[in-house]
């Protein structure tokens, strides 16, 4: 194939600038004034034999101007990346793919396509003509690429995978934290088979909203229910995208299906996963951000992803990053995303792989994690610390001891009936679940009690006796209280937030664990609520929460305890 060719060589016959000679003369053949551009930055016009990179350089009567096409200048400058070759031979290589690359789709600016323009051609007779993904990503993981530059190390390769000997190991941010994990801890998540008839058995189910797409490949459109005009003109663009993307990955894993039936290798059954706990960060906003290190044998390739995603969503862990994490209310309508878990990518990265290679020698590679983990994990702990060093209870590098077993609740309350004119906040299907939530964990009705109630922590501080109501909001369900509920004396206010314009006071206690908002102006006009694990966009115009000015919010957890009667001692 011929890298470079010439196309037109043309005599001047007026003085001009070889920008504008460019422009009428060779627009045939450059397509655009930005492509003429392009070609003399490239060193692709000459004049009277010499390059010239100039655009402004002035052409003389009787000068020529010779055009020449860099076929591979061209394919370098449209699908070349910045892409880190860890390790290298006539064989093979494995490099490092950056968040955002495709690895093997055809198109410009892929993993594939680039690989020619890092990698030296291999000098081997049954050398491929450009060198081949083996392990396939998807776009938003960064992690090691294998590559094959030969057809035998390629055979290879590909019955290494088909046997479940290429080890990989994750490391991958989950929300929340496993039970009873601690730092180094080694964990393995077993798959969970629901029981039979279960409604739920789907691992990992999508967001609301997405439609079923029919699971053979030979099923027609006469066999599918058809949609009424006004169904087809509601659904949004991007549910009918989650939808051809449901469509092509049916076609994936059923064609890796029929590959691997004569082998034996069940989606699921044969994949082992196991993992290392790396690092627990607490956050505000989440709670926990866990690090872990997950080690797996892939038996399929490219189906290893949504395997560690549907295995860890069954222990109750989602990957930060995914659409599992963000807020099924959200991903329905496609409107605000949460922002903590949506707007910072995808937290996985294939760091480690051993093989063993063609010539019979075994292959261990490494690569440090992204930047991105642990300035994450830094910011979330740096907030949570500056959160908690507001509140200046505990001695300065004391931690606060950790809560015992305890019950939340220690007493059977009474409802109190609704007085006349109160309505019940709880009108929506999240607001109604959180109210038989909270009803369910903490007995404690919307409207009150009958006999006295009083808010405590895990070692027995009075925060508040008695309570308004439970308010239920898009933000989540938070209890009501008059100033004189509360027992200001063993709060702590944050001064640190102190903007004229701001919405509350936060009062802290228990060493920062429990949190007090007393409300300064309404919500009213405020849409969609913050982020949060128990946020809904509802987009209701009076505002996601009836929040009063002058009453003060709590919000329960597990560092508070409700108990019946009157405090014995302030």
């Amino acid at each position: 194939m011929t890298m470079s060719h010439e196309v037109k060589e043309i005599a001047v016959s007026e003085s001009c600038r070889l920008k504008k000679f460019c422009k009428l003369h060779f627009r045939d053949s450059l397509s655009s004034k930005q492509g003429c551009e392009h070609a003399i930055d490239r060193g692709d016009v000459a004049v009277n034999g010499h390059p010239i990179i100039n655009p402004a350089h002035v052409l003389q009567p009787g000068d020529r101007v010779c055009l020449v096409i860099n076929d591979r200048a061209i394919a370098c400058a449209r699908d070349a990346l910045p892409i880190e070759v860890l390790v290298e031979d006539d064989h093979m290589a494995v490099v490092w793919k950056p968040s955002g690359v495709v690895a093997d789709q055809r198109d410009h600016h892929t993993l594939e396509l680039a690989l020619p323009h890092s990698l030296k051609p291999s000098q081997t007779a049954d050398a491929l003509p450009k060198p081949r993904v083996v392990n396939a990503l998807s776009r938003g993981m960064s992690g090691l690429v294998l590559a094959a530059k030969t057809l035998k190390c390629w055979d290879h390769l590909q019955d290494h995978i088909r046997q479940g000997a290429l080890g990989c190991t994750y490391r991958l941010i989950v929300l929340g934290r496993p039970e009873q994990a601690a730092v180094a801890e080694q964990i393995v998540f077993e798959r969970i088979v629901p029981p039979p008839g279960d409604s739920h058995d789907a691992p990992c189910p999508e967001a609301v909203g997405e439609q079923e797409v029919a699971e053979d490949d030979d099923s027609t459109a006469s066999e599918q229910e058809p949609c009424t005009p006004q169904e087809c003109q509601d659904a949004s663009g991007a549910v009918q995208g989650r939808v051809r993307w449901r469509r092509r990955r049916r076609r994936l894993e059923k064609k890796n299906e029929r590959q691997t039936a004569e082998e034996g290798i069940d989606e699921d059954t044969d994949a082992a996963v196991s993992a290392t706990v790396v690092d627990i960060a607490s956050s505000n906003v989440v709670g926990c951000l866990t690090t872990l290190d997950v080690l797996c044998s892939d038996p399929r390739q490219g189906l290893m992803h949504g395997v560690l995603r549907r295995r860890l969503h069954q222990h109750g862990l989602k990957i930060l990053g995914t659409k599992d994490s963000v807020s099924v209310n959200a991903a329905k309508r496609g409107l605000q995303k949460q922002k903590f878990h949506a707007c910072k990518g995808l937290y996985m990265a294939l760091t480690e792989l051993r093989f063993m290679h063609c010539t019979g020698e075994p292959v261990h590679v490494t690569h440090p994690e992204p930047q991105k983990f642990a300035t994450l994990r830094q910011r979330e702990a740096a907030a949570y610390s500056q959160k908690r060093q507001a509140v200046a209870i505990q001695p300065p590098g004391e931690q606060p001891p950790a809560p015992g077993p305890v019950s939340r609740v220690n007493f059977m309350p009474h409802m109190r009936p609704a007085a006349e004119g109160q309505v019940s906040t709880a009108d929506t299907p999240n607001r109604k679940r959180d109210k038989e939530k909270l009803e369910r964990e903490w007995m404690l009705p919307e409207f009150g009690t009958q006999t006295l109630v009083r808010f405590e922590t895990t070692d027995g501080t009075v925060l508040a006796v008695g309570y308004t109501s439970v308010l239920y909001g898009d933000h989540g369900p938070y209890v009501e209280f008059d100033k004189e509920h509360i027992r200001f004396d063993n709060w702590v206010l944050n001064t640190v937030k102190q903007h004229p314009n701001r919405f509350y006071d936060e009062w802290f206690a228990d060493g920062g664990r429990v949190l007090l908002y007393d409300q300064l102006q309404t919500v009213h006009g405020q849409s969609c609520p913050p982020a949060g694990l128990s946020s809904v966009t509802n987009l209701r115009p009076e505002g996601y929460a009836a929040y009063k000015v002058g009453k003060c919010y709590l919000e329960l957890s597990e560092f508070t305890v409700l108990k019946e009667g009157a405090p014995t001692s302030q």
